[in-house]
C-alpha cells in the first residue's frame, strides 16, 4: 500500500480481444483514464506473454477462448474482468473452482453486460416478474453477435425466472417452436440479428387489458465502457468470483 499523501502509480492493463468492436472502444477509455495503464492490447494472433505486465487482464475475446485466457491470468496471479459471453453454469462452476484454488486470491468479475441501464433493466424486470401471467422476450444485436440468445438476455431471462419462482409462479411458456425462439429457464426469448444493431432488450409483460415493457437501448459501444473501468477499479480489492455488477452500485443482479 503506498504511504499517506503519496502518489499511487496508475494500474496496469491489458486487454485481450483489443481490436475487436468492444475492445478497441475500452482501450481508448483506459487510455483516457489517469488512474489507467494500457500495457498491453493483444489481438487474436498475439502471445499472452505479452500481458505479463498486467496487473488486471480485460477479456473480450471470443467463447471458445475464453477459459483458456482466464486459466493464464490466474496461474500468473491476474485480476480478471470478463466481459466475453458464453458462461454457462458448468463454465462458471470450472472458474469457480480454479479461483478457490488460488484464494485468497485474484479477483475476477464475469459481467453479461456492463450498461447501468442493463443492470437496472434486470432489475426492473425481476421486481415486475410477479405480478403478470405472460412474459416473453426480444433480444436485438448486430449481425456478427457471437450467440443467440445474447448473454444479455439470458440473464433478464434467469432474473424474471427466479422472481415468479420466488413469488410461486410457474414458468411462462411451455418449450416453444424453433421458429418462435429459444427457451431460457421458461421464459421465451426471439433473438434479431441486424446489420445497425448494437444491443436492444425488450421485457414484455402482459396480462388481461394491458402490457408493460421494460426496455433498454444501447446505440453505442461507449455505454459500457464506464462499468468496464468501474470493474477494473474494483476487481484489485475483490478476491473471489462475482458474476454482475450489482454489487458495484449496491444492487443485486436480478
Amino acid at each position: 500500500m503506498p504511504e499517506p499523501g503519496s502518489e499511487q502509480p496508475p494500474l496496469r492493463v491489458a486487454v485481450l480481444g483489443a481490436y475487436g468492436r468492444m475492445g478497441a472502444v475500452v482501450c481508448r477509455g483506459i487510455e483516457a483514464s489517469a488512474d489507467l495503464q494500457l500495457v498491453a492490447a493483444l489481438g487474436r494472433d498475439d502471445p499472452r506473454d505479452r500481458a505479463e505486465a498486467a496487473s488486471v487482464v480485460v477479456d473480450f475475446t471470443h467463447p471458445g477462448a475464453v477459459m483458456g485466457n482466464a486459466r493464464w491470468a490466474l496461474e500468473r496471479g491476474k485480476h480478471l474482468v470478463i466481459g466475453t459471453t458464453g458462461f454457462d453454469e458448468d463454465r462458471l462452476s470450472t472458474l469457480q473452482a480454479w479461483v478457490t484454488a488460488r484464494a485468497p486470491g485474484p479477483g475476477v468479475f464475469v459481467v453479461p453486460n456492463f450498461s447501468l441501464s442493463a443492470l437496472l433493466a434486470t432489475r426492473f424486470a425481476a421486481m415486475a416478474a410477479p405480478y403478470y401471467p405472460s412474459v416473453e422476450i426480444l433480444d436485438l444485436s448486430h449481425e456478427k453477435k457471437a450467440e443467440a440468445p445474447s448473454g444479455t438476455a439470458i440473464e433478464l431471462a434467469r432474473a424474471v425466472a427466479r422472481a415468479r419462482a420466488v413469488a410461486g409462479g410457474s414458468p411462462a411458456a411451455a418449450d416453444p417452436s424453433e421458429a418462435t425462439g429459444a427457451l431460457v429457464e421458461g421464459i421465451p426469448v426471439h433473438s434479431v440479428r441486424m446489420r445497425g444493431l448494437v444491443l436492444h432488450e425488450t421485457v414484455l409483460f402482459s396480462t388481461e387489458g394491458e402490457v408493460l415493457r421494460v426496455r433498454f437501448d444501447a446505440h453505442d459501444r461507449s455505454a459500457y465502457v464506464p462499468g468496464v473501468l468501474r470493474a477494473v477499479r474494483a476487481v484489485v480489492d475483490a478476491p473471489g468470483l462475482h458474476v454482475g455488477l450489482g454489487s458495484l452500485y449496491d444492487l443485486e443482479d436480478g
